[in-house]
Order: C-alpha cells, then sequence, then structure tokens
C-alpha cells in the first residue's frame, strides 16, 4: 500500500507514465486502451488543477477535511494504478526480453509474450477506470458545492435531528454487530449522564448477506453470498460485554437481544436512509462506492443524496490508524480465538469513540 501522496507527486508519474506509453508503434489493443484511460484521466486532472490546487501544486487550504480526506485516498489508489502501469512500461522501454535478449524498438507484440503483462494491464486499467470515476463523481460535487454553497439556514426553535448511522461489514455476525452493541451502551450511558443521546438510531448489517437485502444482484459480482440464516459470534459479543463498567438492565437486555439478532442485508435506500455508514475496510469502503453508482443509474439521483450516505473508514479514527480492523477467523482452541476477539474489540471501542468525538463532538461522561 502506497503512503498517502501529493497531487504534485501523482502528476509528475502520470507526466512520466504518458511520455512512455505515446513512445509506442502499431500498439496493441492493451496499449491502446491504457492510452485512453490515461488520455480521460488528464482532463479530471486539469480540472483539479484549475479548481482545487494553489499555484506551487498543493491543495487549498480551505477545502473541507472530509472532502481533503476524500481527495487524498483518491489520488493516492491513482498513483498506485498508473505506477503499475509504469512499470510495465519501463520495462518495455528497455526493451528486455527473455534471458536480457533485447526486443526490436517497434515490436512490443514481442513484449506481450513475457509473463502476465497482458493480464496485469487489463487489471490496471480497470483500476484506473473506477478511479478516475470516484474522482470524476468527486469534483462534481465538490465544485458544486463551492460554486453553489448551501445557504445559511434560518434559526429555528426545535433541535436539530441527530444522525442514523449504519456499521457495515460483509456477513454481519462479528464487528459490525459488535459495533452496534458498543455504541447503543454508550448512548445509554451517555443517556444517564447528561440526559442527551448523540445519535438518532444505530444499526448493522452485512453487504453480502442475502436476508433482508434488496441489492443481492448488484453485490454479486463483489464477491460470495451469504443465504443461510446466520446468528453473531457469541465469542465476539462476550468479548464485548464481560465488563462491568455498563452493567446494569440495559446491558442485560442488550446482551439477551444481539445474541439472537440474525444477519441482515442492505436496503435499496441505505445511502438515504443513513447520514453515515461506518466501515472497516478501503475494500468494503471501494465496493459502497461502486454500488452507489449502480443504485443510482436504476433507481435516479434520489437514491443516494449528496449529503447523506457518508462512507467512514472506521479504522481512520482507531488509537493507530489502520486501513483494515481485521475479522477474526475461528483458529486453535477457543481461548486463542477469544484472545483474538478481544484485541480486535479493543479496536473498535477506540475507534468508535475516537469518531464520535471526531465528527459529533461527543464527550465521554464523567460517571
Amino acid at each position: 500500500m502506497f503512503p498517502t501522496v501529493s497531487p504534485g507527486e501523482l502528476w509528475e508519474l502520470y507526466k512520466t507514465t504518458k511520455e512512455l506509453i505515446e513512445k509506442i508503434k502499431d500498439a496493441p489493443e492493451h496499449i491502446e486502451h491504457m492510452k485512453k484511460r490515461l488520455r480521460d484521466l488528464e482532463s479530471q486532472l486539469n480540472r483539479l488543477k484549475e479548481n482545487f490546487l494553489t499555484p506551487d501544486g498543493k491543495i487549498v487550504p480551505d477545502l473541507k477535511r472530509s472532502a481533503r480526506d476524500d481527495l487524498l485516498r483518491i489520488l493516492t489508489d491513482l498513483y498506485s494504478d498508473i505506477d503499475g502501469v509504469n512499470k510495465i512500461l519501463a520495462e518495455w522501454d528497455n526493451r528486455k526480453g527473455p534471458l536480457g535478449t533485447t526486443l526490436p524498438a517497434f515490436a512490443p507484440k514481442l513484449f506481450f509474450a513475457l509473463g502476465k503483462n497482458p493480464e496485469r494491464l487489463d487489471n490496471l486499467e480497470k483500476e484506473i477506470a473506477y478511479h478516475r470515476a470516484e474522482l470524476n463523481l468527486w469534483l462534481t460535487t465538490t465544485i458544486a458545492e463551492k460554486l453553489s454553497p448551501a445557504p445559511t439556514p434560518p434559526p429555528v426553535k426545535h433541535e436539530k435531528r441527530k444522525p442514523t448511522i449504519l456499521f457495515l461489514d460483509k456477513d454481519n455476525i462479528g464487528r459490525s454487530k459488535v459495533a452496534e452493541a458498543y455504541v447503543r451502551l454508550l448512548q445509554d450511558r451517555t443517556w444517564r449522564s447528561t440526559g442527551h443521546r448523540p445519535l438518532h438510531a444505530v444499526h448493522s448489517a452485512g453487504l453480502h448477506v442475502a436476508r433482508r437485502s434488496e441489492v443481492v444482484d448488484l453485490i454479486q459480482p463483489m464477491g460470495e453470498i451469504y443465504h443461510t440464516t446466520r446468528l453473531p459470534s457469541l465469542t465476539a459479543l462476550a468479548a464485548l460485554f464481560d465488563n462491568k463498567f455498563y452493567d446494569g438492565p440495559y446491558k442485560d437486555g442488550l446482551w439477551k437481544e444481539m445474541q439472537v439478532s440474525m444477519a441482515r442485508g442492505v436496503p435499496a435506500s441505505l445511502f438515504r436512509d443513513y447520514e453515515y455508514i461506518l466501515v472497516f475496510s478501503g475494500y468494503m469502503q471501494k465496493n459502497l462506492v461502486e454500488l452507489r453508482t449502480k443504485l443510482v443509474e436504476r433507481h435516479g439521483k434520489g437514491i443516494a443524496p449528496e449529503r447523506k450516505g457518508r462512507v467512514v473508514l472506521l479504522g481512520e479514527y482507531a488509537h493507530v490508524r489502520t486501513e483494515v480492523i481485521p475479522h477474526v477467523e475461528r483458529w486453535g482452541d477457543e481461548t486463542a480465538y477469544r484472545t483474538a476477539w478481544n484485541s480486535t474489540v479493543g479496536v473498535i471501542k477506540g475507534a468508535v469513540k475516537g469518531w464520535l468525538k471526531a465528527e459529533l463532538g461527543w464527550k465521554q461522561p464523567e460517571h
């Protein structure tokens, strides 16, 4: 995984890669497709440069943190994709074939006899197309906000509606259940201490769960679908509930409820129903971007309003930032399995509290 890159670093790599690819004459289909992807990407990079970069190539300082974070993630993904293309093309430019033989300057087809380069290029082309679409969506949304900022709402007497959140993983039997239960415990403790709750509601679901899902056909290409009815991992839940900090009637009732809460899929309206969708891996984050696009194509923009359904990588708010908070696979004896869940639950708890503090201004109750 690449560290976060700047727009300037991406632009320099893009120019180098474009120069290499333009050298290839009588290019095979793989190269022609890649040329088109890079040319399409250049228009997006120019829009970015015109609207959101300073003269020295840095991101403008007044960009909102959430927009900046999304942009840097997209640029880093593009850098990784283009770097892969650059390495393949650099091999061609050196014209070195098997056992060090030198290829003719205008014989790219011989180059493709090496290894799995055509397949590598095909995969990289798809990744660039995907991340270019992400960048285009970011530019369209952020430029619209820049040109037509939301008007200041008039003062109102009623309290602002609190957000509704969804914790989402693949199967809804481990991490997402733990996170949901933990937030509900925090909600209850905060309410008993201050008389206020930070959230309107909190739910959990599994993207690949068929039960109660309205998007199975759209998710099918992304991986295995779980069709059987599944209950949560009692070991995972016990790693959260086995402490005295939240003891009381609410905790007892929640423990009983969570043990029998069956895994469920997601509705087609998830981007409209929830203000925040919190995920446990960058891979899931990418899948949700793809799902949003497919849902808009099928149902129209109303299914995913711009200011709702923000996808959040929960690990970004952990004590030690991480892209993945992993699901614990059963291995070894029950003691080893529980120990592993104790560790994962600790990461989830720290990340949840970090997110509540950073995004909602939540303060942990003193008693």
